[in-house]
């Protein structure tokens, strides 16, 4: 579990950075004040589920308009249109 966490999370801050053209030490230290977080988290550093839910919390909120939302991770506060009560894709 905390592998699949580690790898969304990675996954996130590669597709944000991108995205925004923001470093993984620039977006750790405006999402947690921790600008070697991504570094450490990569090489294999221990997180807990509130720091998970942060990040998650932190880059939905700032998810950069126009890049796709990694499909396999919820995005937290998102919720889908609905459309005759079927959510749409």
């Amino acid at each position: 579990m905390e592998e699949i966490a580690r790898s969304d999370l990675l996954l996130l801050a590669d597709k944000f950075s991108v995205a925004a053209d923001m470093s993984l030490q620039a977006i750790g230290q405006r999402a947690l004040n921790d600008n070697t977080f991504f570094a450490r988290l990569a090489a294999g550093s221990n997180f807990t589920l509130r720091t998970y839910d942060r990040l998650v919390a932190w880059f939905s909120e700032n998810w950069p308009s126009g890049t796709e939302w990694p499909g396999r991770i919820e995005r937290a506060g998102f919720h889908e249109p609905v459309h005759d009560g079927i959510a749409q894709a």
